[in-house]
């Protein structure tokens, strides 16, 4: 029981980590992209 649960968190920190890292990336490229052309965007669009 114990080996199954070592292996559970194991696995539960590798796929944290690994959705994590491109998460990280979208969040940096909207923040640019609100910067860049925010005062450009509609507020319908701004909403999104």
């Amino acid at each position: 029981m114990a080996a199954v649960r070592a292996e559970m968190q194991a696995l539960t920190a590798t796929v944290s980590h690994d959705l994590r890292a491109p998460l990280r990336h979208i969040t940096s490229y909207v923040q640019l992209v609100q910067e860049d052309a925010g005062p450009l965007l509609t507020p319908e669009v701004q909403g999104f």
